[in-house]
């Protein structure tokens, strides 16, 4: 089972290091180095591409509606910015925003973005506070995202080369100074990607349509829905 460790070490090897390290806790330069970058190189490699084993899908919470809509009708609450019929807050553990469609909508695997058009911005509250939001017309959206992820068992190889290339350029000036060390880290985090592109392109949908819970239908009247088993019948 790969562990953070064994990714840091992978790392270390690329850019030359005699040393391995036991711990990403202990003393050592090595170890206090990879510590300093792990959280920020993994998410960094996560939104680097819509990959398959971090994508999830949430029905999105709405906190605020345009005037004349059932969450406002009478317009006493604040409308969302820009003209969007309604703003979401997006999922606590989003990364990257892949689509914003209805509930059950299939997104293609590798898809930048759904064929729904949506906003990522920043609202207030009704206390004053900023906020995340998704700006959206659906009256019931589904984001397809890719979460926040830190479980080394969980990452495929193809994404373990990314992260262990993105570990490496991170971590070639501080403990070998070279330029070049660095930049070759890089290069081999592209190639990973490139790789990674090649594969989940010729995956297909990322999901069937799902069958819509009955309570969400219900809610909304049934607007906009069609009805799928999980095999899209």
């Amino acid at each position: 089972m790969t562990t953070a460790v064994d990714l840091a070490n992978r790392a270390l090897t690329i850019i030359g290091t005699r040393s391995q390290i036991q711990s990403l806790t202990e003393a050592s330069p090595e170890a206090q180095a990879v510590a300093t970058v792990y959280a920020s190189a993994l998410d960094r490699a996560l939104v680097r591409f819509p990959w398959g084993f971090a994508r999830r899908r949430l029905v999105l919470a709405v906190v605020k509606a345009a005037a004349g809509l059932p969450q406002n009708p009478d317009g006493a609450q604040a409308a969302p910015g820009g003209g969007w019929r309604f703003a979401c807050l997006p999922p606590a553990d989003c990364l990257r925003l892949i689509a914003v469609e209805p509930p059950g909508t299939a997104v293609a695997a590798g898809q930048g973005r759904g064929r729904t058009p949506f906003e990522e911005g920043v609202d207030v509250d009704y206390a004053g506070a900023e906020r995340a939001v998704i700006l959206t017309d659906l009256p019931v959206a589904e984001a397809t995202y890719i979460r926040r992820l830190d479980n080394p068992a969980l990452f495929p190889p193809l994404f373990q080369t990314v992260l262990v290339a993105e570990l490496a350029q991170d971590i070639a000036l501080t403990l070998t100074g070279s330029v070049s060390v660095a930049n070759g880290a890089m290069a081999a985090a592209d190639r990973a990607l490139s790789a990674a592109e090649e594969v989940e392109a010729a995956t297909g949908p990322l999901s069937v349509p799902r069958r819509v819970p009955d309570a969400i239908v219900a809610r909304h009247g049934g607007f906009g829905f069609r009805r799928f088993d999980r095999r899209g019948e």
